[in-house]
């Protein structure tokens, strides 16, 4: 089966919270991070929505960054409905998310991010997602609330338990985390930065390309550390 990891950016509202806690326990879910949230643990409306989960609220882990959060993470889904401003990347419904993850290796950890409830993820936050899903509603009125929005994918996930490619499990340590392939980025764009290959002032266009490149390959830690040294014997030669 899979891990899954709840990753709430910038949340507003202690409620929000509390209710999602109580979908993590309907779902058997008990990982979730808050980066950067807008209100304290202590808050009253926590416990009030999370009727009967509130155990949960002492596995809740602080970041301050995104990346902080995902870095051991395996696969990365963000949640969000503005597609005009990701329109060049695909937009999945919660039922391919279903099946994209099926076939990855058993044991994996999914991170599920969300962004604060007024405006989103924002595009660099997208950026370091694998893949975007978006739940389809009616455009005259598509607004989902957050804890709704956990639950709906919350759902679709749970339909996976038992699941998994388990031939594949045997080689899920082996697997690239986040922070190896976040690392892996930040070098390739050095590289793609002193070759010339990359516009300084508006590097995201392509290195977007390559993340979703990557992402479809999923590399494992070996492939990475593969192409790290490539990045290492180019960076060599451009400067002598």
């Amino acid at each position: 089966m899979y891990h899954t990891h709840i990753v709430l950016v910038r949340s507003h509202h202690p409620g929000n919270l509390g209710s999602i806690l109580r979908a993590m326990k309907n779902f058997g879910v008990c990982h979730l991070s808050l980066v950067s949230p807008r209100f304290e643990l202590d808050h009253p409306d926590i416990k009030k929505m999370a009727c009967g989960a509130e155990n949960l609220l002492s596995r809740i882990k602080r970041h301050s960054h995104l990346s902080e959060a995902l870095a051991l993470s395996h696969l990365v889904v963000g949640s969000t409905r503005r597609i005009r401003f990701q329109k060049n990347r695909r937009h999945w419904h919660p039922c391919e998310l279903r099946k994209w993850i099926k076939g990855q290796p058993a044991r994996s950890r999914v991170s599920l991010v969300f962004g604060p409830e007024e405006a989103g993820l924002t595009n660099d936050e997208l950026s370091l997602c694998q893949k975007i899903v978006t739940i389809p509603t009616r455009q005259d009125f598509p607004s989902i609330n957050l804890a709704q929005s956990v639950m709906i994918l919350l759902y679709e996930l749970s339909q996976l338990k038992g699941d998994g490619n388990l031939l594949k499990s045997s080689h899920q340590q082996k697997q690239a985390t986040h922070r190896q392939l976040e690392s892996f980025y930040r070098h390739w764009e050095e590289v793609l930065l002193g070759i010339g290959f990359l516009d300084p002032q508006n590097p995201y266009r392509i290195m977007n390309q390559f993340r979703e490149l990557l992402s479809r390959a999923q590399p494992t830690m070996r492939e990475v550390g593969l192409l790290r040294a490539l990045c290492r014997k180019v960076l060599w030669a451009s400067k002598t």
